[in-house]
């Protein structure tokens, strides 16, 4: 059994339980400082990769995203008071759209028609 000797008390956080004569290893701290650090940059690095990415679309990728967002447009309109129906001609567009636009996915919505009156209330 480990005798465990308290740590002294810290205001209203809980006390830290030390293990008696437990040498710590520098050498395992600094390696992981290190990899905390090298995590930290690396994160850092991804958010401002994405930011110009997504500052740098091309006109072509926007014209893309607004073609799609007609298309759907034009399928709410045709099917209003009833239920979305696609035509094979509404699956080609999205099939051609799929293979020529990698970002495809973000231009998507597809909600109910109670969705959408509901969002202009």
């Amino acid at each position: 059994m480990i005798d465990k000797q308290r740590a002294p008390d810290r205001g209203n956080s809980p006390p830290l339980i030390v293990p008696p004569n437990n040498p710590v290893d520098l050498q395992s701290l600094k390696l992981i400082d290190f990899h905390l650090l090298r995590w930290s940059a690396q994160q850092r690095l991804f958010i401002v990769l994405g930011a110009l990415t997504s500052m740098l679309k091309t006109s072509a990728q926007l014209r893309l995203e607004n073609l799609a967002l007609r298309q759907q447009l034009a399928v709410l309109r045709r099917s209003a008071p009833k239920r979305l129906k696609l035509t094979p001609a509404d699956r080609i567009f999205w099939v051609w759209l799929r293979r020529g636009w990698s970002d495809w996915k973000s231009a998507l919505m597809i909600v109910k028609a109670e969705t959408v009156v509901a969002w202009h209330r």
